[in-house]
């Protein structure tokens, strides 16, 4: 057993409660304890045998036998003790990856004192995570106005495909795969950093999105939304958005199209062509 302080506590035991609601049959899209295995991919960012050129990073990839071995990675296996303020695994080499969630975790705790204070902010937790509060008095409206970027792997893109209009207490959350990536040495493919729980991969199907946003009011569960749905592809991950109240997602898929869930369009200022 570890001691862990509260606020520590606090975060792992929202995170465990929530992410079991995103699930494709057994398997949870999201998984704190999906850590042995994203240990994998990131040493393969990190082998000194990588090389990069103009900012893109050529690695070699894992050894299949690291992506076939079985890992002790069942969230469920993991001990919180609410009493010692404590945290234990029930199976060894296990581990938890905080990174998913955190900075909408973390969000929602600094909204949440602002709106204590009548603040109206944007608040901007690093391009990917974006939370509105209070009214806007800058516009008539009191909608905050921001734009989603074009994705894109060559270079950083100023260009934007939707501007939107944002109410208060709204947090849009991205989840792409065209910022940390590599392309491995040996097939010359790309290899995204959101790893597939069901198969230990990074997501490469064409039905997966170069990017997509999520709209819902709890910055936490936008985090962990953004991720699963991602990973859900398109198809599968519009009709999840259907069935969760409060969620809307719009997808940047693969050949530069658009597509949106069917409450989306409340929030779109002007869509460019």
């Amino acid at each position: 057993e570890t001691v862990i302080d509260q606020a520590l506590f606090d975060a792992l035991k929202y995170v465990l409660t929530n992410e079991r609601s995103v699930k494709i049959g057994n398997t949870a899209l999201f998984n704190i304890a999906l850590n042995p295995v994203l240990k994998v991919w990131h040493d393969a960012r990190e082998n000194p045998a990588c090389t990069s050129v103009f900012g893109q990073d050529t690695c070699p990839i894992p050894d299949s036998s690291l992506l076939e071995a079985s890992y002790n990675i069942n969230p469920d296996d993991i001990i919180l003790n609410e009493t010692t303020l404590t945290i234990a695994f029930a199976k060894p080499n296990m581990s938890i990856d905080l990174g998913g969630f955190g900075k909408g975790y973390a969000s929602e705790i600094v909204t949440d004192y602002l709106d204590s204070k009548g603040y109206s902010y944007i608040l901007n937790a690093g391009n990917s995570n974006v939370k509105a509060g209070g009214i806007n008095p800058n516009n008539d409206d009191g909608f905050y106005y921001i734009v989603l970027l074009e994705p894109t792997f060559e270079s950083y893109s100023s260009n934007y495909y939707v501007t939107l209009k944002i109410p208060e207490k709204l947090s849009i959350v991205t989840s792409g795969n065209y910022q940390r990536y590599f392309v491995g040495s040996e097939d010359g493919l790309y290899y995204n950093h959101i790893i597939d729980p069901r198969t230990y991969m990074p997501s490469g199907d064409m039905e997966n999105a170069t990017a997509v946003s999520v709209l819902f009011d709890d910055g936490g569960m936008a985090d962990i939304y953004s991720t699963a749905v991602y990973l859900m592809g398109y198809t599968e991950g519009l009709a999840f958005v259907e069935a969760t109240e409060g969620l809307e997602a719009i997808w940047y898929l693969p050949e530069g199209s658009v597509e949106y869930s069917s409450g989306f369009d409340t929030y779109i200022y002007q869509l460019t062509e």
